[in-house]
C-alpha cells in the first residue's frame, strides 16, 4: 500500500487522499496496469479508509 501511495504522489504531483487513491487504482485496473486480484485487494484497503466517489459522479451516471 505504501508503494502505491508513493507512486500516486509521484505521478499526480499532488497530496494523496483516499478518494484520489480510489480513482488512481481504478485507472490502473482499467488500463491493464494491475490485475483484478490486486485491484480487489487495494480496493478493500482503500474502502476501509473511507474512500468515496463524489456525489456528482453518481448523478452523471444516472442521467446518461
Amino acid at each position: 500500500m505504501g508503494e502505491l501511495i508513493q507512486w500516486y504522489v509521484e505521478r499526480k504531483n499532488e497530496p494523496s487522499n483516499v478518494d484520489g487513491l480510489l480513482d488512481f487504482i481504478q485507472q490502473l485496473y482499467i488500463h491493464g496496469t494491475i490485475p483484478i486480484q490486486e485491484y480487489r485487494t487495494l480496493f478493500r484497503e482503500i474502502d476501509k479508509l473511507g474512500a468515496e466517489k463524489p456525489e456528482y459522479y453518481f448523478e452523471k451516471q444516472v442521467s446518461v
